[in-house]
């Protein structure tokens, strides 16, 4: 069930009526609850090896917990990561094999999602970090809370349980208004901006040889903005869902595109994930401690790519990321240790640059997150060296009129991280008055109305990270 949905939306407005007026031990229930449907929603199958999974850890943890054993912590270890390992591959093998099989038949929805935060509870235990063996029913809600089953964010155990033992206080005005309003924009971002970017992707990459230069960086662009404003949606409804829950969800993203080098930008982007990368892969190998860093770094970036998907288009894309961050971090330490510079005015062209390049890296290196052969990759670069600079609105399935409205909409991306970064965004908004902030509402109501499912042109699309 998608969390755009008029089902899901009627549904979770229900349960939240409900859930307002429950006591703690009724929450946990309305949760366990909620999860399970969600869960059944997209696949039968999926329930089956999650709820396994979830008491296969349950179990082996209270001996972690209770022993430190060594022996029990790597073995639970061992089958989690395996478990992941053989859904992503088995799709890999029957593609091989070219036999058609259904997606969520073989990889459960959510599985590298919550296969992370059941890792996060295991190497927690051990470390002895989680001062207090939870109860199963608390364990169970931890790992499939149903905002965060499909596409994360990757909550860490302590913050979650910390929300969980306080779920009885009495939801605030503040907590329900916040909540609502990160929900809503949340899917703004998707039906509005996302879906409209991502019929313009898929229609010069459905067919990239029938597309000049232009087009081609047009859909490259395009691509880098929607799965941004694809993912930070899922990302802002589930925080929202469960914020307006008593559930504080770190963020996922801040303004990403924005970074002025490549360790900058995976300081923020999926930051649930890079984060979870930094303190159970890279700080274990050595991270910057040793004169492997960079070795660290690699590591990281293959088993991000892996983590992404069982075939060579995401093993190439993490390996060329870590290339990336090798070359950016070499390049900024020698200009801040040889470049001294005092003019504000130079320091800003500077900054500007980076960060240009930065975005102008990573979009190239999405090519090879979005197409999965060499020979589309290929086909790409080809076109992209025709030298072409027109726009042929039939061919792009579009009018120039709603081509301008998709190249406004990314400015407005880009003004509100503007915003966001330099300006505390969320803080400073709260901060205005009444009747400034009702126009923002009601002028995002609006716009949702034109050019959502109410509008022309509107092509319903699934979350892109659903898949992974």
């Amino acid at each position: 069930m998608s969390l755009t949905s008029f089902q899901f939306i009627g549904i979770f407005f229900i349960y939240m009526i409900i859930y307002f007026f429950s006591n703690k031990n009724m929450r946990k229930g309305l949760l366990i609850i909620a999860n399970i449907l969600f869960c059944l929603s997209f696949s039968n199958n999926g329930i089956f090896y999650l709820g396994g999974l979830i008491l296969y850890t349950y179990w082996m943890g209270k001996h972690i917990y209770k022993n430190k054993n060594k022996k029990s912590f790597i073995t639970a270890i061992l089958i989690v990561v395996l478990g992941l390992f053989l859904a992503k591959y088995l799709i890999f093998a029957f593609d091989l094999l070219r036999v058609e099989v259904t997606f969520n038949l073989i990889v459960p929805i959510g599985i590298s999602f919550y296969t992370f935060k059941i890792i996060s509870f295991l190497v927690d235990l051990y470390q002895g970090k989680i001062q207090e063996f939870p109860k199963l029913m608390d364990y169970i809600i931890y790992v499939s809370f149903f905002p965060q089953l499909a596409s994360g964010p990757i909550q860490r155990p302590n913050p979650f349980f910390a929300d969980l033992d306080n779920i009885s206080h009495e939801l605030s005005y503040d907590e329900l208004k916040t909540g609502f309003i990160t929900f809503m924009f949340g899917i703004f971002e998707k039906m509005v901006i996302a879906n409209r970017l991502a019929f313009l992707v898929n229609q010069i990459y459905g067919n990239v040889a029938s597309f000049n230069s232009l087009e081609i960086i047009i859909a490259m662009v395009a691509y880098s903005f929607q799965l941004y404003c694809d993912f930070d949606a899922y990302s802002n409804m589930a925080i929202g869902l469960g914020r307006m829950m008593g559930f504080s969800t770190m963020r996922n993203f801040h303004t990403p595109y924005l970074a002025k080098n490549m360790q900058d930008f995976w300081r923020r982007w999926h930051i649930s994930m890079s984060s979870w990368f930094r303190d159970y892969v890279y700080i274990p190998l050595g991270g910057n401690r040793t004169h492997h860093k960079y070795r660290n770094v690699f590591i990281v970036s293959i088993v991000s790519g892996l983590w992404h998907g069982a075939s060579f288009n995401f093993v190439i894309w993490g390996l060329m990321h870590g290339f990336a961050q090798y070359v950016s971090g070499e390049f900024h330490e020698l200009v801040t240790t040889k470049i001294k510079v005092k003019s504000k005015f130079v320091s800003f062209i500077g900054t500007m640059i980076s960060i240009l390049l930065t975005f102008t890296t990573v979009t190239i290196l999405w090519l090879f997150f979005r197409l999965s052969s060499a020979a589309e990759i290929n086909e790409v670069f080809r076109g992209l060296l025709q030298f072409n600079f027109s726009i042929n609105y039939d061919l792009l399935g579009i009018t120039r009129g709603q081509f301008i409205v998709t190249v406004l909409f990314v400015i407005l991306v880009i003004a509100v991280d503007l915003f966001r970064n330099y300006a505390n965004g969320i803080a400073s908004f709260k901060k205005w008055p009444l009747a400034c902030r009702w126009f923002v509402y009601l002028s995002l109501v609006i716009l949702f109305i034109l050019f959502a499912m109410y509008g022309g042109g509107y092509h319903p699309e699934d979350f892109i990270y659903i898949q992974f």
